[in-house]
């Protein structure tokens, strides 16, 4: 179940709005704890956005310290390391607390002089389990003591000695990165990778006695400085907060720690039951990479056990995978070797995210043990923390998120259970997997997820309970997600046979992997969804109901606009999008919020939701339908006034003649292969035949679209005709036809290097898009309103120069000189096509002030949608009903046989013309009859 913010479908809105501007965006966000019983995790690689900031500072000086924190590396770094860091404006390393791996030492730094002192050999602090580091300091001698797990390791004296050499206060302090200026500054080969807890500060030194030498000690510090159980801690990047187990109350998790244990020639180091363990033995070539992992288990009897170790091959890269045979005896290898290559989330590409769902799939199918369970499990969540533009960019071209959700789906229907239930448990997603009877099935099966209360936002601090609701249970009151399924549900889905049914449910902390590529909307809360397999379960007498809480608050006028929806993996050509089919919200009660669905799936809840789709593709089919007519006129009025033209001496109008033809040709045949081929998908050669079409005849009227700024500029700021060469309708031609050509050639050309089209609609792929079609339409665009802005400004002043020559008055009242210049400004936008630009504005920027732009961007949508498909219209009224030899034309016709030697010189200009000449000349009659005077009306 989730919360989510937007409007759904925008993507294949704008795709409809004809150009498909479309984007992609993302940001790292900040979250807040309380230091309690957390630990901070700041995963590998190491990077100078993942730290954490404590929310309090030094309100005097420091003349003695000190400092304790509790500390495990994940093993995955060689350089030296950063735990503590705290700066002032007058010092950036006023106090830094580090270590470093060759040799085994810890470092201290006191106003940036530092002692590096090795630990003892008996007691190492960089193997990957936890260790209480203490380190003190007094200015008086500058005497210094550090003590790793309670030993006193090294001591000495002179470190920053006198009254005046003492630790500043109102600075700041940081976790896991050093400051080279007040809060910030970071390197990252000084970052720190691994988790922090326990970071206590006291304005004296401790005796070896209050440190202590044993657990319950340590986890017994408060400092009077800083006191971590009560400090609250801003957390960064994708650093991120759960329940620390040394230090916990709960005795029966004080048991899920598997302990040191060698097998053979490999060591792995404590760990906590539900995490990979690595070998601290590692490739000679590649020291980041251990020779071996082993998952620590929670077993039946609420105990940790080891899994049996995989050895992993020093050479195995994602590329290599991509290339091997998946089998049931490889499986379990190529699973595990993926979980570690996915721990590096934030350097993975698109295409990294599709090969890794490919390969996902391939282990599935090859095999589905728990062992393997625990691989993918991990490897999707660490998925779930790539880059959100790189997921949006994976989906777009190979659906590579909702490969991963299928495949992780998949798992759960076949995985091979070792007893009646399998549960994995990850920070970002959870699983569950059960065989159930039917009739166990018919009491009406529920699940619920209940926060332990320590502020904690990871899944791994919740608390998974079971129940029934013919039992008269149902899920705990103080849950934060929980899905109910309907009794008698296997009566009703007629599940007759007498073996069990897989029955399974996944929880996701956020919505990473459901990527809406027309619309990327803000869930709020955690998405749950159950299945049972080898069933269609839906349209359902007795509704699913789902519970939950949303991790954000709404607003009073937000809570009116939710609507429950579902992932439907078909919607949008496949590519998956939020649907409300189904689905109603029942109630909302102080933040919690109860859906109904009569079918099985993942689903949520979005509030604001505006379904553009159907008033956007109205206007786009009405706007295209029009202008084809529009420009099947204005072609049939050049046609009509031909022989007026041919007589017509200045270059100027037989270019701009030549010109806009050429215009709304290209036009005619943008509006046509849209209309006839953008969601003909099938079969896949033809809609990659309209894809190219519809490409070379965009750019080809963009280009014209240029061409016309040109020949304007030159009929309005050059004036005379000897600036204008009589072949420049020829060479116009070359480049607008012959450009897009060479564009459209050479993107689909090479399209077996990357994904040319979309799935769901025969339009280009994102990075095609970008570089053979944004860019230069953008770059035109830009051109144009240069030309218009000169253009309008040149014709302006020349008419105020006229009316001062003339001795005329201009009031800024006149209504008439206003209407010139807007009908001048449209007739040129429809010329230049300046109205493509709102297109731009639709792309989706990176924003956390994602509410906002969604309002925006669909304002900018119809914007582009009426403007840019009614734009054959526009040429069509300024261009062809209001030309005069159109309007002669008209009064021909209307007058009929007319009489000779009765006709009188009526001068006019053409519109552009900033001089007084008259550029031709038109005969009226001297007496028009009554349906030359309706004609005048009509023209």
């Amino acid at each position: 179940m989730a919360v989510a913010i937007g409007s759904r479908n925008a993507r294949r809105l704008l795709t409809r709005a004809v150009i498909l501007f479309c984007a992609l965006g993302a940001s790292s966000g900040m979250s807040a704890v309380v230091g309690g019983s957390q630990k901070i995790v700041f995963p590998a690689p190491r990077n100078t956005s993942n730290y954490a900031r404590l929310n309090t500072t030094l309100s005097q000086d420091l003349t003695n310290f000190t400092l304790c924190v509790h500390m495990r590396t994940d093993m995955s770094s060689t350089d030296q390391m950063t735990l503590v860091s705290y700066a002032t404006g007058q010092e950036p390393n006023e106090l830094v607390l580090g270590l470093s791996r060759n040799p085994n030492r810890v470092y201290l730094g006191v106003r940036d002089r530092y002692i590096r002192y090795v630990i003892t050999a008996n007691v190492s602090v960089w193997d990957g389990a936890w260790h209480a580091i203490c380190a003190t300091w007094r200015s008086r001698d500058g005497a210094w003591q550090i003590y790793a797990d309670g030993v006193l390791s090294y001591s000495g004296s002179g470190l920053r000695v006198g009254q005046r050499s003492r630790v500043r206060s109102g600075g700041t302090w940081i976790l896991a990165q050093s400051q080279d200026t007040l809060g910030g500054g970071s390197e990252v080969h000084q970052a720190f990778s691994g988790e922090l807890s326990q970071v206590n500060l006291w304005d004296r030194v401790l005796s070896p006695a209050e440190i202590g030498t044993e657990w319950s000690e340590f986890c017994n510090h408060h400092g009077n400085v800083i006191d971590w159980t009560t400090t609250t801690i801003e957390v960064f990047g994708r650093a991120t907060s759960e329940r620390y187990l040394n230090c916990s109350n709960d005795n029966n998790d004080l048991k899920g720690f598997c302990e040191e244990e060698e097998v053979g020639q490999l060591t792995f180091p404590q760990t906590e039951e539900g995490r990979f363990s690595y070998s601290e033995e590692r490739c000679r070539l590649i020291p980041d990479k251990p020779l071996a992992t082993r998952f620590c288990r929670n077993s039946l009897d609420r105990t940790a056990s080891w899994d049996e170790p995989v050895v992993l091959e020093c050479n195995t890269t994602l590329r290599s995978l991509t290339q091997t045979t998946v089998t049931n005896e490889t499986a379990l290898t190529v699973a595990t070797e993926l979980q570690l290559i996915t721990t590096r989330a934030e350097t993975l590409s698109s295409d990294d995210v599709t090969d890794i769902s490919t390969i996902l799939r391939s282990v599935v199918n090859a095999s589905a043990t728990e062992q393997i369970g625990d691989s993918i499990l991990t490897t999707t969540d660490n998925l779930m923390r790539v880059n959100t533009s790189v997921l949006q960019r994976s989906q777009q071209e190979k659906r590579g998120p909702t490969s991963a959700v299928q495949a992780l789906e998949t798992f759960a229907d076949t995985v091979k259970l070792a007893t009646g239930r399998f549960t994995s448990v990850r920070p970002g997603v959870a699983l569950q997997a059960a065989d159930v009877s039917p009739q166990d099935l018919d009491m009406g099966q529920g699940i619920a997820f209940t926060p332990k209360g320590n502020g904690s936002d990871s899944l791994t601090d919740c608390e998974i309970s079971y129940f029934t609701t013919t039992g008269g249970d149902g899920p705990p009151r103080d849950a934060h997600i929980s899905i109910t399924l309907p009794a008698n549900l296997a009566s009703e889905l007629q599940i007759n046979n007498t073996t069990a049914v897989r029955l399974s449910h996944t929880l996701y902390n956020t919505s990473a992997l459901f990527v809406q590529l027309s619309h990327a909307a803000k869930v709020v809360s955690r998405i749950i969804g159950s299945r049972i397999a080898g069933q269609q379960v839906k349209n359902l007498a007795q509704p699913v109901i789902i519970n939950f809480v949303a991790t954000k608050h709404l607003s009073p006028e937000e809570v009116k606009k939710v609507k429950c929806v579902f992932w439907d993996f078909e919607a949008e050509g496949g590519q998956g999008a939020w649907s409300p089919e189904g689905c109603e919200t029942q109630r909302e009660d102080n933040g919690r919020y109860t859906c109904a669905c009569n079918h099985l799936t993942n689903f949520a809840v979005i509030f604001g939701y505006a379904d553009h789709e159907e008033p956007l593709k109205f206007i786009t089919t009405v706007g295209c339908y029009v202008s084809i007519i529009c420009l099947v006129l204005t072609l049939l009025s050049f046609i009509a006034t031909w022989k007026h033209h041919r007589s017509v001496a200045k270059t100027h109008a037989k270019n701009q003649r030549l010109v806009l033809i050429n215009l709304c040709v290209a036009l005619l045949a943008v509006y046509i292969i849209f209309l006839a081929g953008i969601d003909k998908t099938a079969p896949p050669i033809g809609c990659t035949a309209v894809a190219a079409l519809l490409h070379y005849f965009l750019l080809a009227a963009l280009m014209w679209m240029a061409v016309e700024a040109i020949n304007i500029f030159q009929a309005i700021v050059q004036v005379f005709d000897h600036h204008v060469s009589t072949r420049f309708v020829l060479k116009a031609a070359a480049v607008a036809w012959g450009f897009p050509l060479v564009a459209a050639v050479s993107t689909v050309g090479p399209s077996s290097h990357f994904k040319y089209r979309m799935n769901n609609t025969c339009w280009l792929a994102l990075t095609p898009m970008t570089y053979a079609f944004l860019i230069p339409a953008g770059l035109i665009l830009l051109f144009n309103m240069v030309v218009f802005s000169i253009v309008m400004y040149k014709l302006i002043r020349g008419e105020s120069k006229q009316k001062m020559l003339t001795g005329a008055r201009r009031r800024e009242s006149d209504r008439g000189w206003i209407v010139r210049q807007l009908r001048r400004a449209f007739s040129i936008m429809a010329l230049f096509g300046l109205t493509w630009v709102f297109g731009f504005f639709v792309i989706r920027p990176e924003t956390t002030d994602e509410q906002h732009t969604d309002h925006t961007r669909a304002v900018f949508a119809y914007l582009f949608s009426i403007f840019t498909t009614l734009q054959g219209l526009l040429i069509f009224i300024f261009h062809c009903v209001m030309r005069e030899d159109v309007k002669k034309l008209l009064k021909s016709i209307c007058k009929g046989k007319k009489r000779k030697d009765q006709y009188v010189v009526n001068r006019r200009k053409l519109p552009f013309s900033g001089d007084d000449r008259p550029h031709f000349m038109e005969l009226n009659p001297l007496q028009p009859d009554n349906r030359a005077e309706q004609c005048e009306e009509l023209a």
